[in-house]
């Protein structure tokens, strides 16, 4: 009686939840009649702003570091191909005014693995003082990463996170939709950046 609302489940079958639950939610905006402007002489370029007035943000465009472009949820994603440590990846993100992707969700982590390829940098890590292997891990952002959540045990590749203490740095494996803890200091294929869509 109290499930006033619709939620879309990870698996895309439609399920009653209370008014009161927290979701994300999916919006659509009409466009609006000449409200975009087109920037003079330029494409779309890696700037999370819409710059030819198509209707899209940063569509197939290439930034630094041989990065592509996609809209997800309220962010601009760009998967870089750059072959750096967590930590050099972290920094090229937020020199593009970004910073490493929190996929806290499971249509995030798909997302970033039909977006990428290869194996790639994402901002969750583990603090020195969490206990392998499962303990501490945390998105950059702060939002702990729950060790019970089933959601989450799914998204980890098989004897993922793993014991050794020196892999506190977490990639998405190739394009398996799986997590897997590594060495900080080792070099992933691409790094996945965000940030704010500019509306």
């Amino acid at each position: 009686p109290n499930e006033g609302a619709v939620v879309l489940q990870p698996d895309g079958r439609w399920d009653d939840w209370p008014l009161v639950a927290v979701h994300r939610v999916l919006c659509e905006l009409e466009p609006t009649v000449g409200a975009c402007v087109p920037t003079a002489g330029t494409d779309a370029s890696c700037d999370g702003v819409d710059d030819d007035c198509d209707g899209f943000w940063d569509e197939d465009c290439t930034g630094s570091a041989s990065c592509t472009a996609r809209v997800f949820w309220d962010s601009v994603y760009y998967a870089c191909l750059d072959n750096l440590s967590f930590m050099a990846a972290r920094t090229a993100c937020q020199a593009d005014g970004g910073d490493l992707a929190v996929l806290d969700d499971r249509f995030a982590i798909e997302f970033a693995s039909d977006f990428t390829t290869e194996d790639t940098w994402v901002g969750l890590s583990q603090s020195a003082s969490g206990t392998e292997p499962d303990g501490g891990w945390a998105w950059i952002d702060g939002t702990p990463l729950p060790a019970s959540d089933l959601d989450w045990d799914a998204t980890w590749d098989t004897s993922q996170p793993s014991s050794m203490p020196t892999e506190d740095c977490a990639f998405i494996k190739d394009s398996s939709s799986q997590l897997q803890d590594h060495d900080c200091t080792s070099d992933r294929t691409r790094s996945l950046c965000a940030q704010p869509l500019v509306h």
